[in-house]
């Protein structure tokens, strides 16, 4: 079973290569608030100042792992309106975002566009994370849940 997991990633690493622009800002500016504490603060200030209630943060994904990209995409969709104060606000954000290249173009700050877009993906990602959570199991049999999910497919 464990082969079939990772088909399974292997299947999802390759199309997420083909994931758009943005992706891509999720990712940098998750990546610019947690580079640093005072980042860090910042952003717990913009949260704070949208009154977003979540016990939880944000997270940065790693390159090999295709399901740390969906847990980043998860992470970050609560906080939506406090990454665009965070673009508002700070300065040094917004440059950094706009001075980051994206094939030939800028890849820019966080649109209203993206958020929909994300939320399609990671939408599309969860029934393939959920269902690798399913088939990982190591101390007990999971064929039988293999079967059924070929079967309701």
């Amino acid at each position: 079973m464990r082969c079939v997991a990772h088909i399974i990633n292997l299947a999802m690493k390759d199309g997420l290569k083909e994931t758009d622009k943005s992706v891509e800002r999720v990712r940098e500016s998750v990546k610019w608030v947690k580079s640093t504490p005072a980042r860090s603060r910042k952003f717990k200030d913009c949260i704070d100042f949208e009154k977003i209630v979540s016990k939880k943060f944000v997270s940065l994904d790693v390159a090999t792992r295709w399901n740390s990209t969906y847990l980043m995409l998860e992470s970050a969709k609560p906080f939506e309106k406090a990454f665009q104060t965070l673009a508002r606000n700070d300065k040094k954000f917004k440059k950094h975002l706009n001075e980051k290249k994206y094939g030939m173009e800028s890849l820019g700050t966080t649109t209203s566009n993206d958020c929909s877009s994300v939320g399609r993906l990671t939408d599309y990602l969860k029934l393939f994370y959920d269902l690798t959570i399913r088939v990982s199991g190591t101390s007990y049999v999971t064929l039988h849940l293999l079967f059924d999910e070929v079967c309701e497919k």
